[in-house]
């Protein structure tokens, strides 16, 4: 069974990845088939199946949908009441 790609991101530096295309200065956001191959460094994933393709691409877009709704909360809560509780994982 393949254990997908042999070098990804451990989850601290995933966060600080996703947090930067987040809110990196853009006309728009960065579109996934921009940095998903990224997360594998120099390596592509090999995956067996479509199942394990879908769960990883599947967890990855859960923690960056995560990230955006934390960040947008962050930002709103600043704006309405000067207080930043935004923080970053690590």
């Amino acid at each position: 069974m393949a254990s997908g790609p042999k070098i990804a991101l451990p989850p601290l530096e995933l966060d600080g990845y996703l947090t930067g295309i987040i809110v990196a200065p853009q006309p728009g956001p960065i579109l996934p088939s921009q940095w998903l191959p990224g997360l594998w460094g120099t390596e592509e994933p090999a995956f067996e199946t479509r199942e394990q393709v879908q769960t990883v691409l599947g967890a990855v877009m859960e923690r960056y949908n995560a990230l955006i709704a934390d960040i947008d909360r962050g930002l709103k809560r600043l704006e309405a009441d000067r207080v930043c509780d935004y923080r970053p994982m690590f």
